[in-house]
């Protein structure tokens, strides 16, 4: 589903390659400079005339009521100078709560405690991930 119009936003804030893969020329114009935002959710046109929302078609999870996509999340993670490579992912815990997790592929110099301050500095509170595992972790759990 794609939405446009006079109210549309012209980007993500400080995000240009993110702006350029979710705001795309409207192809049902003749102006080059009109955008329609790609929302990632796959819908179709019902008998009725209303739009059914079938799902997702990129990595949006929601979680407390929050929409994340979780590569943006990976993008962050991946500026660490100490990481090579992430994946994030919502686990749930033995009690049925959900919460993100980042699992890690790092070099020589990872360091946890400056992995976290930079996803802090860059992310809100709820894009943080409550863990971050190496595979140092995954190995001695």
């Amino acid at each position: 589903m794609h939405i446009g119009g006079a109210g549309l936003a012209r980007g993500y804030f400080k995000k240009p390659k993110l702006t350029r893969e979710f705001f795309i020329k409207n192809p049902f114009t003749g102006n080059s400079a009109d955008k329609i935002y790609n929302t990632g959710d796959l819908a179709k046109w019902l008998p009725n005339g209303e739009i059914e929302i079938a799902g997702r078609n990129d990595d949006q999870i929601k979680l407390n009521g929050y929409r994340i996509g979780t590569g943006e999340i990976e993008y962050v993670i991946n500026q660490d100078r100490g990481v090579k490579k992430s994946v994030v992912t919502v686990k749930e815990d033995s009690k049925g709560n959900k919460k993100l997790v980042g699992y890690i592929q790092v070099n020589h110099k990872f360091n946890k405690a400056e992995l976290y301050a930079h996803v802090r500095s860059k992310l809100p509170h709820f894009m943080v991930p409550s863990k971050a595992l190496t595979e140092y972790d995954l190995l001695n759990i």
